[in-house]
């Protein structure tokens, strides 16, 4: 996507008032920030569009042998409507990248999200993550408001 359309992105998480809970820890306050964001090489965005209109975006960071943590904000105009069937979609799509010798590149996705954040643990399950514990205490945000964080994860093989 072109700066202007990542700032429209942006602009569009602002208006929704998403960006203080997808960037609840600061990182990222601005357009400027969002597109440099993108822009990382460790960083795998995805883009979801319904009607050719962005309806979300997702990246995958962390990324590290077998495994990656996934993020997602989904806009509200498709809130309840198609989050699941998008949310899966992206899932299978990150699930089906390939190594260079063809094997699976990613074997685990993990979702680390804050406590209060009840529409992403039920956004979570219904894409078929699985909860698997809490962190106390792992979040802060810019005015040092802490939050636990619950982890989330999808494993190929299906094993907890």
């Amino acid at each position: 996507m072109s700066d202007p359309q990542l700032s429209q992105v942006y602009n569009q998480t602002v208006v929704e008032r998403l960006d203080g809970i997808v960037f609840w820890e600061g990182g990222i306050t601005s357009a400027e920030d969002f597109i440099a964001f993108c822009k990382r090489k460790n960083i795998v965005m995805t883009f979801m569009f319904l009607g050719g209109q962005v309806v979300g975006y997702s990246w995958l960071g962390g990324i590290s042998g077998n495994y990656a943590f996934g993020h997602f904000c989904l806009f509200r105009s498709i809130w309840g409507k198609k989050t699941k069937q998008i949310g899966k979609m992206v899932l299978d799509y990150w699930m089906g990248f390939e190594s260079n010798n063809g094997f699976p590149l990613f074997d685990v996705i993990v979702g680390v999200m804050p406590k209060f954040n009840v529409r992403a643990h039920a956004f979570a399950a219904a894409i078929g993550l699985t909860k698997l514990g809490t962190i106390p205490g792992m979040f802060r945000n810019t005015k040092r408001d802490r939050d636990d964080a619950v982890i989330y994860y999808l494993s190929r093989t299906g094993h907890g």
